[in-house]
């Protein structure tokens, strides 16, 4: 059985959107695009090698509010994948199986996150960081 690792914004508590264009910018870099699958859901596709075989954007109206990586594979691309998400959109990084939430160091200071996620907090500074916490 497989877990996810969910990429999300947070403003007062409450998850906030997440800049699709800076989404598609990384995605660039690695070499992904996106392909609409349902009303309120995206599938990436490319080149997801050593990342995840099923990564998704998830949408609450017009806002994207989600970036889900499905069974991550754990390989050389996901934690630089990761990383760059991370300073590109600001977005926090949860393991669904909780314990853990991942933010920038430089976003640490003005976080918004929801009460009970804030003791779990771990802060990076590039993927390397995020590699230790995750192996």
């Amino acid at each position: 059985m497989g877990h996810a690792i969910q990429c999300m914004n947070f403003e007062s508590g409450d998850v906030s959107s997440i800049d699709l264009d800076k989404i598609e910018g990384v995605l660039e870099k690695f070499d992904m695009t996106l392909t609409p699958r349902y009303e309120n859901e995206i599938i990436l596709d490319g080149n997801t090698d050593g990342i995840s075989d099923e990564i998704y954007i998830y949408f609450n109206g017009d806002n994207a509010v989600e970036l889900s990586i499905e069974r991550p594979e754990y390989g050389e691309r996901l934690f630089p994948f990761l990383y760059e998400l991370m300073a590109a959109t600001g977005v926090f990084v949860l393991p669904d199986y909780g314990g853990t939430v991942l933010g920038l160091s430089d976003a640490v200071d003005d976080n918004n996150l929801p009460d009970e996620l804030v003791p779990e907090l771990q802060t990076i500074n590039n993927a390397a960081d995020i590699q230790k916490i995750f192996q």
